[in-house]
């Protein structure tokens, strides 16, 4: 079952396990909160929230009392591997690398750099030195406020919380109304999409859903191939350089109204449809942004994810007000999605 699983998949060497401990702030005499937070942030993700890989030997573990203490106590055995010479291996191109979109990376000592890492495979690779920096980021709640004539929000406001990444879905109904406009696309969703892609090449393929009310739209006269051709042809002028698997997909009826986009570690809630923005660049939203980590809210997570596993992705023909339509479009594959198919139980 999802509730015995940990959805997290942390690979870990020794070095960073032992700097990490060596690093643990004192609560009396130590004046950096920041750093106090972020240590103990780390520290129970490895304990309480992820299924970690160690590269290094059990044996060798066990001959350190605070290792044991830390990887093999408190029920914790059953969540912790170990296998030797695995940092050793990863370069960023071993296919099993690319699929896995809940995997985090703590390495010391790793023969590829690891922003290279980073950009390679579209997940978080991270030194010890690195956590002051990026954990926060990603793992760290915010919300972003619209209100106002004054708001200064821009869909860059949004990348810091979603970088790295290699897939994304984005949940919304009416999303299909600014496909059916290229000009409404490109300033909302097409400038969001622009701003979470990466600029450099990465060795893995990136996965695209847009999952949206596709029965509705076939109702209002669109086509279902036209509109997933604008967001086509936005990526192919933007983003030619990149290998984008891209699904449009018809919104469940029976889920509720919501406004989300998922990456590999983190949501974000809208009060609104994401197209915020008027083709002159000016608001026309009053709404909040909210970002939640994965981490931390898994069961909020799980809970968005467990809808799209009663999603066809492929979809046979059916009868939509007379026309005989498939109510998706695009290349299938999708890393979260495929981890939903294979992992959450539906219900």
């Amino acid at each position: 079952m999802i509730s015995q699983q940990r959805l997290f998949t942390a690979y870990i060497d020794l070095s960073f396990l032992r700097k990490l401990l060596r690093s643990k702030p004192d609560p009396i005499s130590d004046s950096d909160q920041d750093w106090m937070g972020i240590w103990q942030s780390v520290f129970s993700f490895l304990r309480r929230r992820a299924r970690v890989i160690v590269d290094g030997r059990e044996e060798k573990v066990l001959d350190s009392e605070v290792l044991t203490h830390v990887l093999l106590s408190d029920g914790q055995p059953q969540n912790v591997e170990f296998e030797p010479g695995i940092s050793e291996q990863i370069d960023g191109k071993n296919g099993w690398l690319g699929e896995e979109p809940f995997s985090v990376f703590f390495f010391e000592e790793c023969d590829t750099p690891l922003r290279m890492l980073r950009e390679k495979t579209g997940l978080l690779f991270l030194c010890h030195d690195e956590l002051n920096s990026r954990w926060p980021r990603l793992f760290q709640s915010n919300t972003i406020d619209l209100h106002g004539d004054n708001s200064t929000f821009e869909w860059n406001d949004l990348s810091p919380h979603a970088r790295p990444l290699n897939t994304i879905i984005i949940a919304d109904k009416y999303a299909y109304q600014q496909l059916a406009s290229h000009s409404n696309f490109t300033q909302n969703l097409g400038d969001l999409l622009e701003t979470l892609l990466p600029d450099h090449t990465p060795e893995h393929p990136i996965d695209i859903a847009i999952v949206t009310g596709l029965q509705k739209a076939v109702a209002e006269r669109y086509e279902v191939r036209d509109l997933f051709q604008t967001a086509r042809s936005f990526l192919d002028d933007k983003f030619g350089h990149l290998d984008i698997h891209l699904r449009l997909l018809d919104f469940d009826q029976n889920q509720h109204e919501d406004r989300f986009l998922i990456t590999n570690y983190g949501i974000f809630f809208s009060g609104d449809s994401f197209d915020y923005f008027r083709e002159d660049g000016s608001l026309r939203k009053n709404t909040l942004v909210k970002y939640l980590p994965m981490r931390g809210h898994e069961t909020e997570a799980l809970r968005r994810l467990r809808r799209f596993s009663n999603i066809n992705f492929d979809p046979p023909l059916r009868y939509v007000d007379g026309n005989r339509v498939q109510l998706a479009e695009g290349d299938p594959r999708n890393r979260l999605l495929d981890w939903v198919q294979n992992h959450v139980a539906q219900k």
